[in-house]
């Protein structure tokens, strides 16, 4: 069964609002939610890339996985430091 489009992106954009909160070091955030929001929205990008190699949603399913791996750079890198 092939996955919509919107509901991937929906759950993308809260996989990565998540994942800004651990980055961005708001309270409530542990190694744990940061470790796990990573993996997150890393199988959710591959998932959009694959889901949507071509077609008419292509062009931002590519914009949405290079975003997400740039903030998946930047939670690693934090949680690189708070591991220390």
């Amino acid at each position: 069964m092939k996955e919509s489009f919107d509901g991937l992106k929906r759950d993308m954009d809260a996989a990565c609002a998540f994942l800004r909160g651990f980055t961005l070091g708001r309270p409530g955030f542990t190694q744990r939610d940061g470790a796990t929001a990573i993996n997150r929205v890393r199988e959710l990008a591959e998932r959009l890339q694959k889901a949507f190699t071509s077609g008419e949603h292509c062009k931002e399913a590519t914009q949405a996985a290079a975003s997400a791996k740039g903030q998946i750079l930047a939670a690693t890198a934090r949680l690189d430091l708070l591991r220390g």
